[in-house]
């Protein structure tokens, strides 16, 4: 398992990180920059559970999810972002 922090919004150099069969045209846009966290896992025979994404928030907002984002993916919020021990 692995815990990766994103910056989103604005920032001095960019990486889009997708699963490999996501097709979009992924751009980046100014504005405020904020964090989310991101939840990988994966054992040693390869198999791996599906990605979970924390938002900072009080609800998930259905725009911040891209259109093609397997329905398998997880989303949820946090008030900083963060992961804590209670989920929001």
């Amino acid at each position: 398992m692995d815990e990766t922090g994103f910056g989103v919004g604005t920032t001095q150099s960019t990486r889009i990180i997708v699963d490999s069969t996501q097709k979009s045209n992924w751009k980046v846009t100014a504005g405020k920059q904020e964090w989310i966290t991101a939840f990988e896992c994966v054992n040693a025979a390869g198999k791996a559970l599906s990605p979970m994404v924390i938002f900072k928030a009080q609800n998930t907002n259905s725009a911040w999810i891209p259109k093609d984002t397997p329905q398998s993916w997880q989303f949820s919020t946090s008030t900083n972002g963060w992961a804590q021990i209670v989920m929001d």
